[in-house]
Order: C-alpha cells, then sequence, then structure tokens
C-alpha cells in the first residue's frame, strides 16, 4: 500500500516498513476510523509497539513508521477539528483512502473536492467537463483552478504525470 502523507511524503508500506511495522500501522488506520481522539490513538501506539505481533516481541518504529504514525495522529486531530486542515488535494479521480484526497462525481454532475486528509471541502461544477478536461482546466489556471482556489486548495499533480489515477 502507498500512504500519502499530508505533507504529500509517499510511504510504500511493503518497501518501507517489516511485517510487524505493517501491522501497527493497519491497526492505527483502523483506530483513526473509529474517530479516535490523537491522545488515545498515542496511548494505543505505545502499548501497540510494546507488545508487537504475533509473539516477536516488541516492535521497533523505524523512520517511515514513526512518520506514519504522526501523520495519523494528525488525520485525527484534524478530523476532531483540533488542527487546521491540509491546503492541497491530488488531483486524481479517485482519491482512495489516505490517498492525498482528489475529485469524486456526485449525483448533480459535479465533482466533489476532498482534500489531502479526506475531509470534502466543496464541489467544483465541471459544466460536462470530462476528468481529462478539468485536469487540463486545473493545470491552465483555468475556471476550474479559480473554483479550487476559492476553495482554499490547491492541486498536486499525482506521481502519473497528471494522469488520471483510477
Amino acid at each position: 500500500m502507498r500512504y500519502v502523507a499530508l505533507t504529500g511524503t509517499v510511504i510504500d508500506t511493503e518497501r518501507d516498513l517489516g511485517p510487524a511495522q505493517r501491522h501497527v500501522a493497519q491497526k492505527l488506520m483502523a483506530w483513526l476510523s473509529l474517530g479516535l481522539a490523537p491522545a488515545e490513538l498515542r496511548r494505543r501506539l505505545a502499548t501497540a509497539l510494546c507488545v508487537g505481533w504475533n509473539n516477536e516481541g516488541a516492535v521497533s518504529p523505524s523512520p517511515a513508521l514513526t512518520a506514519m504514525a504522526e501523520d495519523i495522529i494528525q488525520r485525527a486531530a484534524i478530523t476532531l477539528g483540533r488542527a487546521a486542515g491540509p491546503d492541497w488535494f491530488m488531483a486524481q479521480a479517485w482519491p482512495g483512502r489516505f490517498a492525498g484526497g482528489g475529485l469524486l462525481a456526485d449525483a448533480a454532475g459535479g465533482l466533489a473536492v476532498l482534500d489531502a486528509a479526506d475531509r470534502a471541502r466543496g464541489t467544483l461544477a465541471a459544466d460536462g467537463f470530462s476528468f481529462e478536461q478539468v485536469l487540463e482546466d486545473l493545470r491552465a489556471g483555468g475556471q476550474m483552478a479559480r473554483q479550487i482556489a476559492a476553495l482554499g486548495l490547491r492541486p498536486r499533480w499525482p506521481e502519473s504525470g497528471g494522469r488520471p489515477v483510477f
């Protein structure tokens, strides 16, 4: 799995984390989805690192796991309204969880904008634009770019070079 931090840093959990560290990261993501407070996430993280996984003993946090844990704790603060949300979103069609936000088609023909913390920030009036046209308009600084700026956001381009990510 590729985890996109709020800073835009990408953590490849397969490459950057060992099996026990991935287990801890998965627990953190599950606990975040429960709406736990940052202090509770820190407490549970400390316990998970001490207890370990699969009878292998304590888990040593790598720099990647530490960065991911701090990012997840920051997401909890944002979700609970205790910290400001990020000012960017990944210019992609399918945001997915922990993927830097993105654009989702809504029933009215617009595009819902999710910021890097996957929080809905508003809707773009797509005006019959295809997703590719929306991306071109964003790159050119057209009407979509102005709508995004009005939401207090700026696009960041996925590693695919601006092509839609599905």
